[in-house]
């Protein structure tokens, strides 16, 4: 094992994800919502040392926990396992993607595969520093890369070259499969927010209106004349949604959160 595994494999999130791997095994049962039970959520915060509060004290109350909802840090942990694709929901099951079992006992491809987080930058940063690629700063409100996370920008780098082709999918469930294409790679301009849309076209489907497919038959529908279904449609999402409609301005402040 070489530095950088070395390094990866003692990051906190590397051993958390494989306690959590061990625990779930052959898969397990989720409640009625999709969440974790209240009983296994238990167990996991003690388990993987999250640190969530169960049944927290404040002053002379004690709020109960009734949901894994209300653990902030367990819940992350479960985002980022199905980001990496380590992890999947089938029905009322929590089940492991088996032909990505393995990255667990990858370090070094556990943490690129973690690169797909999609969080607020407070988040980001307190992953980047579990993960073991930047150490936080708290009191001083800094943070820097370690030689781990200087290693990892310079592989990414190596796949972001022109002309490559990269696979996305964003919503396992609904299955949108992205490609990204690299038309090119240039120094950032001073003054510019990063990442920038420079074009678009059609608004941005809907969440939960059932993938490609769904979002095909909505747009029939809305297209359509009067109907109790269309009426339906309308009443579900914004009445103003304009499939056709590319707005700009907005999708740059949606990408400037990123």
């Amino acid at each position: 094992m070489n530095d950088f595994e070395a390094a990866a494999d003692k990051a906190k999130l590397t051993g958390q994800i494989r306690s959590f791997m061990t625990w779930l095994g052959e898969g397990r049962k989720l409640t009625q919502t999709g969440r974790i039970g209240l009983a296994d959520a238990r167990r996991l915060v003690e388990l993987l040392d999250t640190g969530d509060r169960i049944d927290p004290e404040i002053g002379d109350r004690i709020f109960k926990t009734r949901s894994s909802e209300q653990l902030p840090y367990l819940t992350r942990v479960e985002a980022w396992m199905k980001a990496a694709r380590l992890i999947r929901v089938t029905g009322t099951r929590l089940v492991p993607v088996k032909k990505n079992a393995g990255l667990a006992d990858r370090p070094l491809d556990l943490m690129l595969a973690l690169r797909t987080i999609d969080t607020d930058v407070a988040i980001a940063v307190a992953a980047l520093d579990v993960i073991g690629v930047a150490v936080v700063d708290q009191a001083n409100d800094t943070a820097g890369l370690t030689d781990l996370g200087r290693w990892a920008i310079r592989r990414l780098a190596d796949v972001a070259r022109v002309r490559t082709r990269i696979a996305y999918e964003y919503d396992f469930g609904d299955g949108w499969e992205h490609e990204l294409v690299v038309e090119a790679r240039t120094v950032a301009g001073d003054g510019q927010t990063y990442p920038a849309c420079l074009a678009g076209e059609g608004a941005c489907p809907p969440e939960d209106c059932g993938g490609v497919y769904g979002f095909a038959e909505l747009k029939e529908v809305l297209a359509g004349p009067d109907s109790a279904e269309r009426d339906e449609m309308l009443e579900w999402m914004d009445e103003d949604f304009d499939p056709s409609h590319f707005d700009l301005p907005a999708a740059n402040a949606t990408v400037a959160g990123i």
